[in-house]
């Protein structure tokens, strides 16, 4: 989980960083799905026009619910923490 702090600490830090730059290389290594997912988990600020690209996409979406409510399940009612994600 640290690596994921760390990835969230770092768009919070660099200001300017070339998202356009980040999608076009994600899309070249055909992980711009993989990418959404990751940025959808994180609570940073995106850009506008990251956020619109990623809610465009329902996988993202849907991973984070899916994610969401595995996570923050009651410990009396569930004994077992599993967090099941959606096929892609």
């Amino acid at each position: 989980m640290d690596w994921i702090c760390d990835v969230a600490d770092l768009i919070r830090v660099q200001q300017n960083l070339d998202w356009q730059g980040v999608i076009w290389l994600a899309r070249e290594l055909h992980i711009e799905r993989t990418l959404y997912i990751g940025l959808t988990g994180l609570e940073t600020m995106l850009p506008d026009s990251v956020l619109k690209a990623a809610k465009s996409d329902a996988v993202p979406c849907r991973w984070r619910l899916t994610y969401e409510s595995n996570c923050f399940v009651n410990a009396t009612t569930q004994t077992e923490h599993r967090i099941q994600f959606p096929s892609l």
